[in-house]
């Protein structure tokens, strides 16, 4: 009989694919914090494209869409839940009537020295972040239109 058909036929039992699966998920888990913490330490030491792997490796741990499941959510089901620290939001400035005005809102600190560059600034005990959820976050407008409302 060939292979695939002997594989076929062999019955994982519950706990034994449950632990499989789990052990694979924590070390994929652990590879995106990987490449996260080296992005970060990328964008920290001035390299800012390499946002976009930040960008990547959050879509990959959090985003959810038809069916397609975040990674974090195969290792624990309400990841959303879990409490990260957040920027506080200073609400937009009223602008005057007639004026239309677009606020962009980046969750991020950063320091433009008087040379032009930029750096993060990773100082999380300062007052600017407060403890909130992964799903508050997630869903936290970071563009806020005239007339339209915020978009996610």
């Amino acid at each position: 009989m060939p292979i695939i058909w002997e594989l076929a036929e062999y019955e994982f039992g519950e706990d034994e694919c449950t632990e499989e699966r789990t052990r694979f998920n924590l070390e994929k888990l652990e590879e995106q914090r990987h490449l996260l913490r080296t992005a970060i330490a990328g964008m920290a030491s001035g390299d800012l494209t390499q946002a976009i792997n930040v960008a990547m490796r959050i879509r990959v741990l959090v985003h959810e869409a038809g069916s397609s499941e975040p990674l974090l959510k195969s290792v624990k089901s309400n990841y959303l839940d879990l409490t990260i620290l957040d920027r506080v939001v200073e609400p937009p400035e009223d602008v005057v009537p007639g004026v239309s005005a677009v606020t962009f809102y980046c969750p991020v600190s950063a320091v433009v020295a008087s040379d032009g560059t930029i750096s993060l600034k990773t100082d999380l005990g300062s007052t600017d972040y407060r403890p909130s959820t992964l799903g508050a976050w997630w869903n936290n407008a970071c563009m806020i239109l005239a007339e339209l409302g915020p978009f996610a």
